[in-house]
């Protein structure tokens, strides 16, 4: 699977919105040293995305990342059970996701959360 690094932080918020308070702090543990590389992140910065996704069902990023000018949204996709398997992300220039049309891409991407065909 190829890891697009300007949606990872959304991607890693939708990941884990349906997953336990444990689960979500063994997904920030592997993944904060890997994020505070890239210089662009800090531990505050992704737990407070991270709650905010948990607060929408998906995660949005608007030009904060590797390329200036860029946003992102990430929506959880679940398994059966409900668990966050992967996330679903697309990204495109800041100004053509302004606040206008932000719930209409959330809602191409299926809502609020995708769920895996059964």
């Amino acid at each position: 699977m190829r890891r697009n690094r300007l949606c990872e932080t959304g991607s890693l918020g939708a990941a884990t919105t349906s997953r336990s308070e444990a689960g979500r702090e063994e997904i920030i543990r592997f993944n904060l040293p890997r994020l505070l590389d890239l210089g662009l992140y800090d531990e505050v910065y992704l737990r407070t995305e991270i709650k905010r996704s948990l607060e929408l069902g998906y995660a949005a990023s608007h030009g904060v990342g590797l390329l200036p000018g860029m946003a992102g949204i990430a929506v959880p996709v679940l398994d059966r059970q409900g668990r966050a398997v992967a996330a679903l992300s697309v990204a495109t220039l800041a100004e053509r996701l302004n606040a206008d049309r932000l719930p209409t891409v959330v809602q191409i991407l299926g809502g609020l959360p995708i769920e895996a065909p059964k």
